[in-house]
């Protein structure tokens, strides 16, 4: 049995309506650390998210700024991917809430919801390892990282520093 695993990564989405700051920025670089230290190991980790295009607080800027709110999402993504480059963070995919990825994923996750079962078939984008198809030793190791993620976050941090 091989020691590698396969890891799906996310974060905490940012909302579309600003720019991002500190707050976001340590979030993203925790992670970014820690997607890297996984793939140092020579586990196949895969990072996604995406801007939240969701919600009130894009509404009420697109209507400060006097455009419609999926203009205003847009141009967030492009000035938030910048400023993932700008920092260097090896994320495998960014969208938003809005993406045809993402709608995807959720009409076939609803529609095992309404016929009364949960479908977990391919709820992943075809360019994804669906979670169905890891080996429970790999989804069991990657709840337990979960679980575990702040120690060892501060543990690959303390590493980092050293090196």
């Amino acid at each position: 049995m091989s020691d590698h695993r396969s890891l799906l990564v996310t974060s905490a989405l940012p909302y579309a309506n600003g720019s991002i700051h500190l707050g976001h920025m340590v979030e993203y670089i925790q992670t970014d650390i820690w997607v890297r230290f996984q793939r140092l190991r020579g586990h196949h980790c895969v990072w996604v998210w995406a801007d939240d295009a969701h919600g009130t607080p894009i509404m009420l800027k697109a209507r400060e700024e006097g455009i419609e709110p999926q203009a205003l999402v847009d141009r967030m993504k492009i000035e938030h991917e910048t400023d993932f480059q700008d920092f260097l963070l090896s994320f495998d995919n960014y969208h938003t809430t809005h993406s045809e990825d993402n709608r995807y994923c959720a009409e076939r996750y609803l529609a095992g919801w309404t016929q009364g079962e949960r479908n977990d078939e391919r709820l992943t984008t075809p360019n994804l390892v669906p979670w169905q198809e890891l080996p429970e030793p790999a989804r069991e190791a990657a709840r337990d990282k979960i679980r575990n993620l702040p120690a060892l976050l501060h543990k690959v941090a303390e590493k980092a520093v050293r090196v």
